[in-house]
Protein backbone atom coordinates (compact mmCIF):
# COMPACT_ATOMS: atom_id res chain seq x y z
CA UNK A 1 0.00 0.00 0.00
CA UNK A 2 2.88 2.38 0.79
CA UNK A 3 4.47 1.66 -2.60
CA UNK A 4 1.19 2.45 -4.35
CA UNK A 5 0.84 5.75 -2.48
CA UNK A 6 4.43 6.66 -3.36
CA UNK A 7 3.83 5.80 -7.02
CA UNK A 8 0.63 7.85 -7.12
CA UNK A 9 2.41 10.83 -5.49
CA UNK A 10 5.28 10.74 -8.00
CA UNK A 11 2.85 10.36 -10.92
CA UNK A 12 0.82 13.36 -9.71
CA UNK A 13 3.93 15.51 -9.37
CA UNK A 14 5.09 14.59 -12.87
CA UNK A 15 1.69 15.33 -14.37
CA UNK A 16 1.59 18.69 -12.63
CA UNK A 17 5.06 19.46 -13.95
CA UNK A 18 4.08 18.37 -17.45
CA UNK A 19 0.87 20.41 -17.37
CA UNK A 20 2.75 23.46 -16.08
CA UNK A 21 5.29 23.23 -18.89
CA UNK A 22 2.57 23.50 -21.55
CA UNK A 23 1.48 26.80 -23.01
CA UNK A 24 -2.12 27.94 -23.43
CA UNK A 25 -2.90 26.56 -26.94
CA UNK A 26 -1.53 23.11 -26.09
CA UNK A 27 -3.62 22.95 -22.93
CA UNK A 28 -6.73 23.87 -24.91
CA UNK A 29 -5.94 21.20 -27.53
CA UNK A 30 -5.51 18.47 -24.91
CA UNK A 31 -8.75 19.45 -23.16
CA UNK A 32 -10.61 19.43 -26.49
CA UNK A 33 -9.25 15.96 -27.33
CA UNK A 34 -10.34 14.55 -23.95
CA UNK A 35 -13.80 16.10 -24.33
CA UNK A 36 -14.07 14.67 -27.84
CA UNK A 37 -13.20 11.15 -26.63
CA UNK A 38 -15.70 11.33 -23.77
CA UNK A 39 -18.44 12.70 -26.02
CA UNK A 40 -17.81 10.07 -28.70
CA UNK A 41 -17.94 7.25 -26.17
CA UNK A 42 -21.20 8.56 -24.71
CA UNK A 43 -22.72 8.94 -28.18
CA UNK A 44 -21.67 5.41 -29.12
CA UNK A 45 -23.20 3.96 -25.96
CA UNK A 46 -26.44 5.86 -26.45
CA UNK A 47 -26.68 4.82 -30.09
CA UNK A 48 -26.10 1.18 -29.17
CA UNK A 49 -28.76 1.41 -26.50
CA UNK A 50 -31.21 2.99 -28.88
CA UNK A 51 -30.52 0.52 -31.69
CA UNK A 52 -30.55 -2.62 -29.53
CA UNK A 53 -33.05 -5.09 -30.91
CA UNK A 54 -35.13 -7.84 -29.40
CA UNK A 55 -37.37 -10.54 -30.82
CA UNK A 56 -40.93 -9.42 -31.45
CA UNK A 57 -42.06 -13.08 -31.69
CA UNK A 58 -40.13 -16.34 -31.53
CA UNK A 59 -40.51 -19.65 -33.37
CA UNK A 60 -43.32 -18.52 -35.64
CA UNK A 61 -44.35 -20.28 -38.83
CA UNK A 62 -43.37 -18.87 -42.21
CA UNK A 63 -46.93 -17.75 -42.97
CA UNK A 64 -47.15 -15.92 -39.63
CA UNK A 65 -43.80 -14.19 -40.24
CA UNK A 66 -45.00 -13.00 -43.64
CA UNK A 67 -48.21 -11.74 -42.08
CA UNK A 68 -46.29 -9.86 -39.37
CA UNK A 69 -43.86 -8.32 -41.89
CA UNK A 70 -46.77 -7.15 -44.04
CA UNK A 71 -48.44 -5.49 -41.06
CA UNK A 72 -45.15 -3.84 -40.01
CA UNK A 73 -44.85 -2.33 -43.47
CA UNK A 74 -48.40 -1.02 -43.18
CA UNK A 75 -47.42 0.59 -39.88
CA UNK A 76 -44.38 2.12 -41.67
CA UNK A 77 -41.91 0.28 -39.47
CA UNK A 78 -38.68 -0.16 -41.44
CA UNK A 79 -36.17 -0.80 -38.66
CA UNK A 80 -36.57 -4.59 -38.30
CA UNK A 81 -34.58 -7.72 -39.13
CA UNK A 82 -35.40 -11.40 -39.64
CA UNK A 83 -33.38 -14.49 -38.80
CA UNK A 84 -34.05 -18.18 -38.24
CA UNK A 85 -35.58 -17.55 -34.81
CA UNK A 86 -37.94 -14.69 -35.55
CA UNK A 87 -38.30 -10.96 -36.21
CA UNK A 88 -36.04 -8.43 -34.47
CA UNK A 89 -37.24 -4.88 -33.81
CA UNK A 90 -36.09 -2.01 -31.62
CA UNK A 91 -36.34 -2.91 -27.94
CA UNK A 92 -38.39 0.18 -27.08
CA UNK A 93 -40.94 -0.72 -29.79
CA UNK A 94 -41.68 -4.27 -28.58
CA UNK A 95 -44.74 -3.53 -26.43
CA UNK A 96 -46.37 -0.91 -28.72
CA UNK A 97 -45.98 -3.15 -31.78
CA UNK A 98 -47.36 -6.20 -29.98
CA UNK A 99 -50.43 -4.21 -28.91
CA UNK A 100 -51.04 -2.95 -32.44
CA UNK A 101 -50.62 -6.42 -33.93
CA UNK A 102 -52.91 -7.93 -31.30
CA UNK A 103 -55.65 -5.48 -32.27
CA UNK A 104 -55.45 -6.89 -35.80
CA UNK A 105 -55.51 -10.49 -34.55
CA UNK A 106 -51.87 -11.07 -35.47
CA UNK A 107 -50.22 -13.49 -35.16
CA UNK A 108 -53.01 -15.92 -35.86
CA UNK A 109 -50.50 -18.81 -36.01
CA UNK A 110 -52.03 -19.78 -39.34
CA UNK A 111 -55.33 -20.64 -37.64
CA UNK A 112 -58.81 -19.19 -37.73
CA UNK A 113 -60.62 -18.57 -34.46
CA UNK A 114 -63.86 -16.94 -33.41
CA UNK A 115 -62.94 -13.87 -35.47
CA UNK A 116 -64.36 -15.85 -38.39
CA UNK A 117 -67.80 -14.72 -37.22
CA UNK A 118 -66.87 -11.04 -37.05
CA UNK A 119 -67.99 -10.65 -40.65
CA UNK A 120 -71.76 -10.80 -40.69
CA UNK A 121 -72.86 -12.59 -43.83
CA UNK A 122 -76.53 -13.53 -43.82
CA UNK A 123 -76.23 -15.42 -47.11
CA UNK A 124 -74.34 -18.34 -45.55
CA UNK A 125 -76.13 -21.65 -45.37
CA UNK A 126 -76.48 -23.73 -42.21
CA UNK A 127 -73.85 -26.14 -43.52
CA UNK A 128 -71.34 -23.30 -43.96
CA UNK A 129 -72.12 -21.98 -40.48
CA UNK A 130 -71.46 -25.41 -38.95
CA UNK A 131 -68.19 -25.77 -40.85
CA UNK A 132 -67.04 -22.30 -39.74
CA UNK A 133 -68.01 -23.09 -36.15
CA UNK A 134 -65.94 -26.26 -36.20
CA UNK A 135 -62.97 -24.44 -37.75
CA UNK A 136 -63.24 -21.75 -35.09
CA UNK A 137 -63.27 -24.30 -32.26
CA UNK A 138 -60.27 -26.10 -33.75
CA UNK A 139 -58.38 -22.84 -34.18
CA UNK A 140 -59.08 -21.60 -30.65
CA UNK A 141 -58.05 -24.94 -29.15
CA UNK A 142 -54.85 -24.96 -31.21
CA UNK A 143 -54.00 -21.43 -30.05
CA UNK A 144 -54.60 -22.36 -26.43
CA UNK A 145 -52.48 -25.51 -26.66
CA UNK A 146 -49.69 -23.59 -28.43
CA UNK A 147 -49.51 -21.18 -25.50
CA UNK A 148 -48.51 -24.00 -23.12
CA UNK A 149 -44.86 -23.86 -22.10
CA UNK A 150 -42.71 -26.20 -24.19
CA UNK A 151 -45.10 -26.32 -27.19
CA UNK A 152 -44.22 -24.30 -30.29
CA UNK A 153 -47.30 -25.07 -32.35
CA UNK A 154 -50.36 -27.30 -32.39
CA UNK A 155 -53.07 -28.39 -34.78
CA UNK A 156 -56.45 -29.80 -33.79
CA UNK A 157 -58.80 -31.84 -35.99
CA UNK A 158 -62.28 -32.72 -34.75
CA UNK A 159 -64.68 -35.17 -36.38
CA UNK A 160 -68.29 -34.63 -35.34
CA UNK A 161 -70.67 -37.21 -36.86
CA UNK A 162 -74.29 -36.47 -37.56
CA UNK A 163 -76.73 -37.12 -34.76
CA UNK A 164 -78.54 -40.43 -35.19
CA UNK A 165 -82.25 -40.95 -34.68
CA UNK A 166 -81.68 -43.71 -32.11
CA UNK A 167 -79.16 -43.47 -29.31
CA UNK A 168 -77.73 -46.96 -29.93
CA UNK A 169 -76.84 -45.92 -33.49
CA UNK A 170 -75.07 -42.73 -32.41
CA UNK A 171 -71.33 -42.43 -33.17
CA UNK A 172 -69.12 -40.59 -30.70
CA UNK A 173 -67.04 -37.61 -31.92
CA UNK A 174 -63.26 -37.99 -32.11
CA UNK A 175 -60.32 -35.58 -32.06
CA UNK A 176 -56.68 -35.76 -33.11
CA UNK A 177 -54.02 -33.28 -31.96
CA UNK A 178 -50.63 -32.70 -33.54
CA UNK A 179 -48.07 -31.01 -31.28
CA UNK A 180 -44.65 -29.62 -32.15
CA UNK A 181 -42.59 -29.27 -29.01
CA UNK A 182 -39.54 -27.13 -28.40
CA UNK A 183 -36.10 -28.78 -28.76
CA UNK A 184 -35.17 -31.16 -25.92
CA UNK A 185 -38.61 -30.81 -24.33
CA UNK A 186 -40.67 -33.81 -23.21
CA UNK A 187 -44.21 -33.15 -22.09
CA UNK A 188 -45.10 -34.64 -18.73
CA UNK A 189 -48.03 -36.99 -18.15
CA UNK A 190 -49.87 -34.20 -16.29
CA UNK A 191 -49.54 -31.85 -19.27
CA UNK A 192 -50.83 -34.52 -21.68
CA UNK A 193 -53.75 -35.24 -19.37
CA UNK A 194 -54.50 -31.52 -19.12
CA UNK A 195 -54.58 -31.14 -22.92
CA UNK A 196 -56.88 -34.15 -23.25
CA UNK A 197 -59.37 -32.80 -20.71
CA UNK A 198 -59.17 -29.30 -22.20
CA UNK A 199 -60.24 -30.59 -25.61
CA UNK A 200 -62.85 -33.02 -24.27
CA UNK A 201 -64.57 -30.24 -22.28
CA UNK A 202 -64.62 -27.96 -25.33
CA UNK A 203 -66.48 -30.29 -27.69
CA UNK A 204 -69.96 -31.60 -26.96
CA UNK A 205 -70.07 -35.38 -26.54
CA UNK A 206 -66.29 -35.84 -26.81
CA UNK A 207 -64.82 -38.18 -24.20
CA UNK A 208 -61.10 -38.39 -23.29
CA UNK A 209 -60.81 -41.94 -24.67
CA UNK A 210 -61.55 -40.63 -28.18
CA UNK A 211 -58.65 -38.12 -28.24
CA UNK A 212 -55.25 -38.91 -29.78
CA UNK A 213 -52.14 -36.73 -29.41
CA UNK A 214 -49.08 -37.14 -31.66
CA UNK A 215 -45.82 -35.15 -31.61
CA UNK A 216 -43.53 -34.12 -34.48
CA UNK A 217 -41.62 -37.42 -34.21
CA UNK A 218 -44.78 -39.44 -34.78
CA UNK A 219 -44.93 -40.74 -31.21
CA UNK A 220 -48.36 -41.13 -29.71
CA UNK A 221 -48.45 -39.33 -26.38
CA UNK A 222 -51.87 -40.51 -25.25
CA UNK A 223 -52.44 -43.96 -23.81
CA UNK A 224 -54.95 -46.37 -25.29
CA UNK A 225 -57.02 -47.67 -22.41
CA UNK A 226 -57.83 -51.37 -22.57
CA UNK A 227 -60.02 -53.58 -20.44
CA UNK A 228 -57.39 -56.32 -20.53
CA UNK A 229 -55.28 -56.17 -17.32
CA UNK A 230 -52.28 -57.63 -19.16
CA UNK A 231 -52.47 -54.89 -21.80
CA UNK A 232 -52.68 -52.16 -19.16
CA UNK A 233 -49.67 -53.60 -17.36
CA UNK A 234 -47.66 -53.73 -20.60
CA UNK A 235 -48.39 -50.06 -21.32
CA UNK A 236 -47.36 -49.08 -17.80
CA UNK A 237 -44.10 -51.01 -18.18
CA UNK A 238 -43.28 -49.33 -21.48
CA UNK A 239 -44.13 -45.93 -20.02
CA UNK A 240 -41.87 -46.54 -17.02
CA UNK A 241 -39.01 -47.59 -19.28
CA UNK A 242 -39.39 -44.53 -21.53
CA UNK A 243 -39.49 -42.18 -18.54
CA UNK A 244 -36.31 -43.64 -17.05
CA UNK A 245 -34.50 -43.45 -20.41
CA UNK A 246 -35.64 -39.85 -20.98
CA UNK A 247 -34.51 -38.82 -17.50
CA UNK A 248 -31.06 -40.38 -18.00
CA UNK A 249 -30.65 -38.75 -21.43
CA UNK A 250 -31.59 -35.37 -19.99
CA UNK A 251 -29.03 -35.70 -17.20
CA UNK A 252 -26.27 -36.75 -19.62
CA UNK A 253 -26.97 -33.86 -22.01
CA UNK A 254 -27.15 -31.38 -19.15
CA UNK A 255 -23.88 -32.57 -17.59
CA UNK A 256 -21.78 -32.90 -20.75
CA UNK A 257 -23.45 -29.91 -22.41
CA UNK A 258 -22.00 -27.60 -19.79
CA UNK A 259 -18.54 -28.43 -21.14
CA UNK A 260 -19.01 -28.82 -24.90
CA UNK A 261 -22.27 -26.88 -25.41
CA UNK A 262 -25.88 -28.03 -25.37
CA UNK A 263 -26.16 -28.00 -29.18
CA UNK A 264 -23.01 -30.10 -29.69
CA UNK A 265 -24.03 -33.27 -27.91
CA UNK A 266 -26.55 -36.03 -28.46
CA UNK A 267 -27.17 -39.03 -26.24
CA UNK A 268 -29.24 -42.20 -26.43
CA UNK A 269 -30.00 -44.51 -23.53
CA UNK A 270 -31.39 -48.04 -23.62
CA UNK A 271 -32.19 -49.91 -20.43
CA UNK A 272 -33.14 -53.51 -19.72
CA UNK A 273 -35.71 -53.63 -16.94
CA UNK A 274 -36.80 -56.74 -15.05
CA UNK A 275 -40.56 -56.57 -14.52
CA UNK A 276 -40.82 -60.01 -12.89
CA UNK A 277 -43.26 -60.02 -9.99
CA UNK A 278 -42.11 -62.19 -7.10
CA UNK A 279 -43.47 -62.85 -3.61
CA UNK A 280 -41.72 -64.80 -0.86
CA UNK A 281 -43.16 -66.56 2.19
CA UNK A 282 -40.36 -67.19 4.71
CA UNK A 283 -40.72 -69.31 7.89
CA UNK A 284 -37.80 -69.42 10.34
CA UNK A 285 -37.77 -72.17 13.04
CA UNK A 286 -35.51 -71.93 16.09
CA UNK A 287 -35.13 -75.35 17.76
CA UNK A 288 -33.30 -73.82 20.72
CA UNK A 289 -36.32 -71.82 21.75
CA UNK A 290 -39.30 -73.72 23.19
CA UNK A 291 -42.49 -71.91 24.00
CA UNK A 292 -45.28 -73.19 26.29
CA UNK A 293 -48.55 -73.00 24.44
CA UNK A 294 -50.93 -74.33 27.15
CA UNK A 295 -50.87 -75.96 30.57
CA UNK A 296 -53.66 -77.98 32.31
CA UNK A 297 -53.45 -79.36 35.89
CA UNK A 298 -56.19 -81.56 37.45
CA UNK A 299 -56.43 -82.69 41.16
CA UNK A 300 -59.24 -85.02 42.37
CA UNK A 301 -59.81 -86.18 46.00
CA UNK A 302 -62.70 -88.35 47.33
CA UNK A 303 -63.63 -89.37 50.97
CA UNK A 304 -66.68 -91.28 52.39
CA UNK A 305 -67.97 -93.84 54.99
CA UNK A 306 -70.75 -96.46 55.60
CA UNK A 307 -71.68 -99.81 57.19
CA UNK A 308 -71.08 -103.24 55.81
CA UNK A 309 -74.07 -105.59 55.44
CA UNK A 310 -74.26 -108.42 58.09
CA UNK A 311 -76.34 -111.52 58.68
CA UNK A 312 -76.91 -114.87 57.13
CA UNK A 313 -77.84 -114.73 53.55
CA UNK A 314 -81.08 -116.44 52.69
CA UNK A 315 -84.87 -116.14 53.11
CA UNK A 316 -84.88 -115.94 56.87
CA UNK A 317 -82.85 -112.82 56.98
CA UNK A 318 -85.27 -111.18 54.59
CA UNK A 319 -88.48 -112.02 56.52
CA UNK A 320 -89.60 -109.27 58.89
CA UNK A 321 -89.20 -110.17 62.54
CA UNK A 322 -86.91 -113.06 61.84
CA UNK A 323 -83.67 -111.10 61.48
CA UNK A 324 -81.05 -111.65 64.05
CA UNK A 325 -79.56 -108.67 65.66
CA UNK A 326 -75.95 -108.46 64.72
CA UNK A 327 -73.34 -105.92 65.50
CA UNK A 328 -72.96 -103.47 62.59
CA UNK A 329 -69.50 -102.60 61.36
CA UNK A 330 -68.73 -99.25 59.75
CA UNK A 331 -66.09 -98.51 57.10
CA UNK A 332 -64.47 -95.29 55.60
CA UNK A 333 -62.96 -94.75 52.10
CA UNK A 334 -60.49 -92.07 50.86
CA UNK A 335 -58.98 -91.60 47.33
CA UNK A 336 -56.78 -88.92 45.72
CA UNK A 337 -55.77 -88.48 42.03
CA UNK A 338 -53.91 -85.74 40.12
CA UNK A 339 -52.82 -85.05 36.49
CA UNK A 340 -50.90 -82.31 34.64
CA UNK A 341 -50.76 -81.68 30.86
CA UNK A 342 -48.37 -79.17 29.20
CA UNK A 343 -48.26 -78.42 25.43
CA UNK A 344 -44.98 -77.10 23.98
CA UNK A 345 -44.26 -75.45 20.60
CA UNK A 346 -40.96 -74.72 18.84
CA UNK A 347 -40.47 -70.93 18.25
CA UNK A 348 -40.90 -69.86 14.60
CA UNK A 349 -41.13 -66.58 12.63
CA UNK A 350 -43.25 -66.13 9.49
CA UNK A 351 -42.60 -63.32 6.97
CA UNK A 352 -44.35 -62.35 3.72
CA UNK A 353 -42.08 -60.39 1.38
CA UNK A 354 -43.07 -58.74 -1.94
CA UNK A 355 -40.01 -57.95 -4.07
CA UNK A 356 -40.00 -54.61 -5.97
CA UNK A 357 -40.80 -54.60 -9.70
CA UNK A 358 -38.69 -52.72 -12.23
CA UNK A 359 -35.11 -53.54 -11.31
CA UNK A 360 -32.65 -52.26 -13.93
CA UNK A 361 -30.46 -55.12 -15.15
CA UNK A 362 -28.44 -53.33 -17.85
CA UNK A 363 -27.90 -49.75 -19.09
CA UNK A 364 -26.55 -49.00 -22.58
CA UNK A 365 -25.50 -45.41 -23.30
CA UNK A 366 -24.29 -43.84 -26.56
CA UNK A 367 -22.98 -40.26 -26.55
CA UNK A 368 -21.98 -38.25 -29.63
CA UNK A 369 -19.99 -35.03 -29.20
CA UNK A 370 -19.45 -32.62 -32.10
CA UNK A 371 -15.87 -31.52 -32.65
CA UNK A 372 -12.40 -32.98 -32.30
CA UNK A 373 -11.36 -34.08 -28.85
CA UNK A 374 -7.79 -34.30 -27.56
CA UNK A 375 -6.85 -36.96 -25.06
CA UNK A 376 -3.69 -37.15 -22.94
CA UNK A 377 -0.89 -39.46 -24.02
CA UNK A 378 -1.44 -41.81 -21.09
CA UNK A 379 -5.03 -42.40 -22.21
Amino acid sequence: MEKFNEFFRLFSERMKGFWGSLNGPKKIGIMAAVALVIGGSATLLLSQKQTSKEYLFLNMSESDNQEIVGELKKLRVTDFMMDSKGILVAADQIIPLRLKLAQEGIPSRGMIGWEKFDDKDFTRTEFEQNINKQRAIQGELARTISSIEGINSARVSIVTPKKALFQEDEIKPTASIFIKTAPNVNLSAKQIKGIVHLVSRSVEGLVPDQITIVDQEGKMLTKIESDDPASKMTQEMLGYRRNVEAEMMSKIKSLVGRIVGQDRIDAKVDIDVDFTQEEQNIQDIDPDRVVVLSSNTTNQEMAGGGSNPTGIPGAKSNVPGEQEELAATSISNKSKRGSERINYEVAKTQRHKVLPVGNIRRISVAVIVDGSQQYPADG
